[in-house]
């Protein structure tokens, strides 16, 4: 990524894989070749950093191709992640509340001053985190209508993802199980077959993570 008014240097880390997956020569922006992995004679991104996956660089990938290699393009990764995060939100508020309170927390979110900064001008990681809020927030609308192994699955994969794009999302996570507990009680733990399902998912959307380690 060239150099830009205004453009800060984490910014740059979470899309320069993309730039070099793209190009597909030279050296990879990091020595630690563990953070990447060969497939069809191309090196594609594992991890940027080892408590950060490459998620927004796999965003970025697509738009780099089809619009160009720069700062717009690359903040425009952060928009669409940041989406992800109103889209899961409303998703789940409006079934769980009402639509008209979805709609509301959609609506705030995205005229918010410091989502859209901190989204769109992206210098450590918001939008990533938004997005696995987003994501969580869509698969566990889902299990909660469903309430089936294939939705616990859904829910794991989503939750493993999150934990793969930035592995200070358990955070998030962890607050959410202690508040369901909290509030819930027994209640709020599933059967031990959606927790294995759960389990598994979690492994398989974290895969690239544990490849890594």
């Amino acid at each position: 990524i060239h150099a830009h008014v205004g453009y800060q240097y984490d910014e740059a880390i979470y899309v320069d894989s993309a730039v070099f997956a793209l190009h597909g020569v030279g050296m990879p922006p990091t020595r630690d070749f563990g953070r990447w992995t060969a497939v069809h004679g191309r090196r594609w991104p594992l991890m940027i950093i080892p408590y950060v996956g490459t998620t927004k660089a796999l965003v970025a990938l697509p738009l780099f191709a089809v619009f160009g290699i720069t700062p717009e393009v690359a903040r425009l990764s952060g928009v669409a992640l940041g989406c992800v995060g109103i889209a899961g939100l409303v998703t789940l508020v409006g079934i769980e509340v009402s639509p008209l309170a979805g709609l509301i927390v959609g609506a705030l979110l995205a005229i918010h001053p410091s989502y859209l900064d901190l989204t769109v001008f992206d210098n450590g990681g918001v939008s990533v985190w938004m997005a696995a809020m987003g994501l969580v927030s869509l698969a566990l609308a889902n299990h909660l209508r469903r309430r089936t192994r294939p939705s616990a699955l859904l829910l794991g994969i989503a939750g493993g993802l999150g934990i793969w794009a930035r592995l200070n999302v358990l955070w998030l996570i962890a607050s959410v199980i202690a508040a369901a507990l909290f509030v819930y009680g027994r209640r709020a733990i599933p059967p031990k077959a959606q927790i294995g399902a759960m389990a598994l998912g979690i492994c398989c959307g974290a895969f690239p993570l544990v490849l890594y380690e």
